[in-house]
């Protein structure tokens, strides 16, 4: 997808020179003023995306904060906060001209100083998926106030790619510098660049931004209000009447997505942006889940096409892999879950009896905890599913769906869970999106959005390490192939659905996805009423 970038037998310096002409607006005809609404389903744990991976979190905090680049709807880097970047041809170093003149939302001026600060003290420290990404830098040069050089410990392929506002924002160090960056002020009144300044949060209700009238950019909607409703049914009524404009994919019930294809003053787009896929965690401390028969055995007894049919409503297929079998370039063909682990509920029962896991006089062999959001109503529907597949072959699931701080709390900070159902991005790489989930360093960290199965296999960390500093596509996907093999085998996640994204959208809202992803600030959108 992005690997292109870094086909290093090419042996050049890729020097990007970008000016507006390929900034995605402003488009002819847009009309500025008016407020948009957008759904989310519960209150940020922060507005610091720097420190956070979380949905809600991101869908507000990259309103307010730039980024050195954006990805574009081709998933290519293009200018945000630096204009220009060369990189050198062995991958060791990158130079970045900042853009003049760019002030934090309190009137000071932002500079590499900036960039420097959250790279070093905040994104290498703190941010969930991009730790590991930031900590490969060797140092961070400021020759002046708009120049940024840095030099890396190794080649990271996707290294410019990550440079985006949801692995790598960039905060004031003017703010932030010689505090505490997890409990200061700032992350619940944030100061960004962005196209939107922060307003009003009230709790429980919604969050406000602003235009930004200094961005270097045309804004055109005055405000933008992300409405906080946990009930999905209600979120799509409040679509319907008119009292929110836009639900993005992670907060759309699946269920309502024919009805409101039909509806005549709306909009859906399907697909979307990077891949999501819906995994199934185990959490292999537990000790009959430490057993390979055992989680053999679950992948077996669910049938995942009949999830996707009845939960996913078709939006999406059961998952191949442990890398996106939408990376063709990284996935392994031979490795196929739905061969591998067909739906086979006797095979599954023979898997358990040569565990040792035998029915007691109730039918029982083993009862399992499997935790998740609530206010993920297709997670529950899947939950319900495998709840009676996984009756059938004498495991018993006992459901527990939590709040969204509660599920975060338990799976990642405290490991009190047998069994955890929740989506995770890939990020366009699996250097960014995938290995997260399964390097052992991650699996102590108790940081939201890393490994909390309890896996470790040095192997696997060795073969995700080389397919990340290797230049060439070839090479990289050579060590993928393998990693794919060991998971398939040791299957710390099952892949349940690699799913099809589904937003929608209000027609007078322009410009929603044009140019940039999901969590594009929005400077380009406007209302036609």
């Amino acid at each position: 997808m992005w690997a292109h970038l870094w086909d290093g037998r090419k042996r050049i310096v890729v020097s990007l020179v970008m000016s507006l002409l390929v900034w995605p607006g402003p488009a002819a005809g847009q009309k500025r003023g008016g407020t948009a609404v957008l759904a989310i389903d519960s209150n940020p744990l922060t507005l610091n995306p720097a420190i956070t991976s979380g949905d809600p979190d991101h869908m507000v905090g990259e309103k307010v904060y730039g980024a050195l680049i954006y990805l574009d709807d081709n998933f290519s880097p293009r200018p945000d906060l630096a204009l220009r970047w060369e990189v050198a041809p062995d991958g060791l170093s990158y130079r970045f001209d900042l853009r003049p003149n760019v002030k934090w939302h309190d009137g000071q001026p932002f500079t590499s100083a900036d960039v420097k600060y959250t790279f070093e003290e905040v994104l290498a420290k703190y941010h969930p998926l991009s730790k590991n990404t930031f900590q490969r830098i060797a140092s961070v040069d400021t020759p002046d106030p708009l120049k940024v050089v840095i030099r890396m410990k190794e080649p990271f392929g996707p290294f410019l790619s990550i440079l985006f506002s949801f692995n790598a924002p960039i905060i004031p160090k003017h703010i932030y510098g010689g505090t505490d960056v997890l409990t200061n002020a700032a992350n619940s009144r944030p100061v960004g660049t962005g196209p939107f300044k922060f307003h009003e949060w009230i709790r429980g209700d919604r969050i406000t931004l602003v235009r930004n009238d200094a961005y270097y950019h045309p804004v055109q909607l005055d405000r933008l209000i992300l409405k906080i409703i946990p009930d999905a049914a209600a979120r799509t009524l409040a679509f319907e009447s008119g009292d929110v404009d836009y639900i993005a994919d992670y907060y759309l019930a699946k269920s309502d997505v024919a009805r409101l294809e039909k509806l005549r003053d709306s909009k859906v787009r399907r697909g979307g942006d990077l891949p999501i896929n819906t995994l199934l965690g185990f959490n292999i401390r537990q000790r009959s889940l430490a057993v390979p028969e055992v989680r053999h055995a679950i992948a077996t007894a669910i049938d995942r096409k009949l999830i996707v049919d009845k939960a996913r409503f078709g939006l999406g297929i059961p998952g191949r892999s442990e890398i996106d079998g939408h990376f063709t370039w990284a996935y392994n063909p031979k490795i196929d879950y739905s061969v591998i682990y067909a739906f086979n509920p006797s095979k599954a029962r023979t898997l358990l009896d040569t565990a040792g896991y035998r029915p007691g006089p109730d039918g029982k062999r083993v009862s399992l905890r499997l935790i998740y959001n609530v206010a993920r109503p297709v997670l529950a529907q899947i939950a319900e599913i495998m709840k009676s597949q996984l009756a059938d072959v004498g495991i018993e699931l006992r459901l527990e769906a939590v709040e969204r701080a509660v599920w975060i709390d338990r799976v990642w900070m405290k490991y009190d869970f047998d069994l955890h159902l929740f989506e995770g991005g890939t990020f366009g790489d699996p250097a960014l999106g995938v290995q997260r989930w399964y390097l052992c360093a991650d699996e102590v960290r108790r940081i939201f959005a890393v490994n909390a199965t309890g896996y470790c296999n040095p192997m696997v960390d060795e073969l995700f390490h080389r397919a990340a500093t290797e230049v060439k596509v070839s090479d990289r996907a050579r060590y993928y192939f393998q990693v794919q093999e060991i998971l398939a085998r040791d299957l710390p996640h099952l892949v349940l659905i690699e799913n099809e994204n589904v937003d929608v959208a209000k027609s007078y809202l322009k410009g929603i996805w044009a140019g940039k992803m999901q969590y594009s600030q929005w400077e380009g959108v406007w209302i036609d009423k």
